[in-house]
């Protein structure tokens, strides 16, 4: 009895040693993906407001949040991971992350923007000069190639749809297409191109 019981120990012993080493496996190659995506190449917004605009080639993109935003949190943590967001974001725009109530004074172009109130939580003056209408976080904002503001896009986006409006003004799309009649040739007319250019 003590020999078959030994027997079962060592083949259970073996299958776990099996499942351990298949899980190591697992874990390692779903790493190994992870670690294959690209992540966003963020500057900032100083880098982006001394670009030479007669040489720049590349869209602005500015992502405002706050250190208290939940929903800053998950875009960071979903759609800024995704791995076609930041191809797209790396490509075709200079991208830049802003405190929205940073301490900091920020130069943008030609001129000075600072915290009015130093003593509290208070929206930084860059924040109301780049955002139009009512300040929400997250906010993210497109840019031109001078840097002028075309969009804000308030709220959370998913990756899935934050792909769709990021590509929209990705080639002039926005100029030549209503964005209704562009969501509904997404997937047929522009999505194969937008594989085809971010090399998938």
């Amino acid at each position: 009895m003590k020999i078959v019981k030994n027997m079962k120990t060592k083949k259970s012993g073996l299958m776990y040693g099996k499942t351990i080493a298949v899980v190591i496996l697992m874990v390692v190659f779903q790493l190994s993906v992870f670690s294959l995506n690209a992540q966003v190449e963020w500057t900032t917004v100083e880098e982006m407001g001394s670009l030479d605009y007669k040489k720049n080639d590349k869209l602005g993109f500015i992502d405002f949040s706050t250190s208290w935003c939940g929903w800053c949190k998950k875009l960071d943590k979903e759609t800024f991971a995704n791995d076609t967001v930041a191809r797209i974001l790396n490509k075709y725009y200079h991208a830049a992350k802003f405190d929205a109530e940073s301490k900091d004074d920020v130069k943008w172009k030609n001129d000075i923007y600072k915290n009015p109130d130093l003593t509290k939580r208070t929206i930084h003056s860059f924040t109301k000069h780049i955002i139009i209408g009512k300040i929400t976080f997250p906010t993210t904002v497109v840019l031109d190639r001078q840097m002028n503001v075309i969009n804000v896009l308030p709220g959370f986006y998913p990756a899935k749809d934050f792909v769709k409006v990021l590509w929209y003004f990705v080639d002039d799309n926005y100029k030549k297409h209503n964005f209704e009649s562009f969501l509904a040739d997404f997937d047929s007319k522009f999505r194969p191109e937008m594989n085809k250019k971010l090399g998938y």
